[in-house]
């Protein structure tokens, strides 16, 4: 039993151990940031995103975030206007109670809090672990949920901030978004990327990349264990903890880089070498009269409908340089939307290809969507495209490879380019994979899978229909010296047959409209 205190001189001594205790303690008065941990923490996005590696800081940087909201100290940023000057309501979202909060978080929250924002300076008196909330001296509060919980318990009271420690499902990050409009509230994702290429890298990392001025756009960070200097590993001995590990594994693991596990379609894709503003190799941006044009479509309702233009130089050099990339939209609709771009762009298409799947007859209308787009003016050839991915893919990787001779757009560049309009084409290029399997033993004991991954693939699988189109896209005119010819001058029937020629891919018969 404590011994009970009757001078004043035992009072001073207990207060005075404690403050020694206190200012002994480690806590958020000696956190120091690292450069990317700083650039974090001073960021005022409503949103931010850290991908980091394992040992990168990650967790340190979101605790300490988290602490200096609480405890109203961040030294980097004025406290919102809309959060008032009250206590804070703040949540965290971990993967479970054990080892995501009793072993991970709550040290570092007792690391980190100063004994003075403590209820009587005392953690396990602020922390209930019934209700998994901790309260602070100033009525600020932290309440822990994990991502198995209902999305009916995470509903309620509206929160000034939220933090997600590891990748949310999607389900429970878009309804934790909406506790956060009462007061303008901000959000934070601390995680490592084991998922891989999903949902949080299309919609939250990648536009955060690319479209960093967009207010709806989070800011991005990437803190790496190389760059942690408080490891007490350097990055040379890496080598010794990552002996299991493939190449796309180590790439997560110590550098936080989002990487497809099944292997990206086109790993070298970068838009500043694939890339190009049309304004720097033509006046006006516009395509030369004579580049021959072609268009290529994927058909889809649901799913998006993507129409792609390209231009071939009379030297085989390709720009993909305008796109049609909607959903939920007629075959009426797009048929006016490109005819209205071409007219636009003052080009005359001389040929346009897509996929044949579209010859297939609706069991209801009795027509396929070749017929549809014919009614409406747009005739699109699809015989002699072949049915197997792999033929279309093996001609754009080889367009694509940068060659050391260059090309119509410059050394080291490929002789297909797109320009920086086609963003969806673009989009699409750059997070293409290869399917994957469902489990990790699965991927370990078979072969990595040679098919794409189904899912946002549209503007690709129309760019592969007008690659497989003629495997020479650039082959000699036989036409071109004949007498009254110019370029564009010819009919698409006289187009498809001299593409049929040189291809010796296509077989042309004469058939009635119904056939078509």
């Amino acid at each position: 039993m404590a011994k009970a205190l009757t001078s004043v001189e035992e009072l001073f001594d207990l207060a005075a151990s404690n403050l020694k205790q206190g200012l002994e303690r480690p806590n958020i008065y000696g956190y120091t940031p690292y450069l990317e941990q700083q650039q974090f923490h001073e960021c005022t996005k409503v949103g931010r995103y850290l991908a980091g590696g394992n040992r990168g800081g990650k967790t340190d940087a979101m605790v300490a975030e988290m602490v200096f909201w609480a405890t109203d100290t961040h030294p980097w940023q004025q406290r919102p206007a809309e959060w008032g000057s009250g206590p804070l309501q703040l949540r965290c979202f971990v993967v479970d109670v054990e080892k995501g909060v009793n072993q991970i978080l709550l040290p570092k929250l007792r690391r980190y809090i100063p004994v003075s924002f403590l209820i009587d300076g005392d953690f396990d008196k602020s922390w209930n672990a019934k209700s998994l909330i901790l309260t602070l001296e100033n009525g600020t509060t932290i309440d822990f949920l994990t991502y198995g919980m209902g999305l009916e318990k995470m509903g309620g009271v509206p929160r000034h901030m939220i933090f997600f420690d590891e990748e949310p499902p999607q389900a429970i990050f878009t309804e934790s978004l909406m506790r956060l409009i009462d007061f303008k509230g901000r959000w934070v994702i601390a995680a490592t990327p084991v998922q891989g290429i999903g949902w949080t890298f299309d919609l939250l990392w990648e536009p955060g990349r690319s479209n960093p001025d967009n207010p709806a756009s989070p800011g991005t960070f990437t803190l790496s264990a190389a760059k942690n200097p408080y490891l007490k590993t350097s990055a040379e001995d890496f080598d010794v903890y990552a002996v299991g590990m493939d190449e796309e594994e180590r790439e997560m693991r110590f550098e936080g880089k989002f990487v497809a596990r099944s292997g990206l379609i086109f790993p070298g894709f970068h838009p500043d070498v694939h890339c190009v503003e049309l304004e720097r190799y033509f006046p006006g941006g516009r395509i030369p009269k004579t580049w021959r044009i072609y268009s290529s479509t994927d058909h889809g309702l649901n799913n998006p409908t993507a129409w792609l233009w390209h231009a071939v130089s009379p030297e085989g050099d390709i720009v993909t340089f305008a796109e049609h990339y909607k959903r939920n939209m007629l075959i009426e609709e797009h048929a006016v939307v490109v005819k209205q771009l071409e007219a636009e762009l003052g080009i005359v298409t001389d040929l346009r290809t897509g996929d044949p799947a579209m010859r297939q007859r609706n069991a209801v209308t009795g027509t396929n969507i070749l017929q549809e787009y014919a009614k409406h003016g747009l005739y699109i050839g699809v015989e002699g495209v072949p049915h197997e991915v792999e033929i279309g893919l093996d001609i754009m990787h080889s367009y694509f490879k940068p060659r050391d001779t260059g090309s119509f757009w410059g050394t080291g560049r490929p002789k297909w380019v797109i320009s920086y309009v086609c963003i969806n084409f673009i989009k699409e290029l750059k997070k293409l994979r290869y399917a994957s399997y469902d489990s990790q033993k699965a991927a370990y004991d078979k072969n990595k899978q040679e098919i794409v991954h189904k899912k946002d693939d549209h503007a690709f699988d129309s760019a592969r229909y007008f690659a497989t189109l003629m495997p020479n896209l650039a082959p000699p005119d036989p036409f071109a010296n004949e007498p009254g010819y110019t370029f564009g001058s010819r009919s698409y029937a006289d187009i498809v047959a001299e593409s049929a020629a040189r291809a010796q891919a296509w077989s042309l018969q004469e058939v009635g409209d119904d056939d078509w």
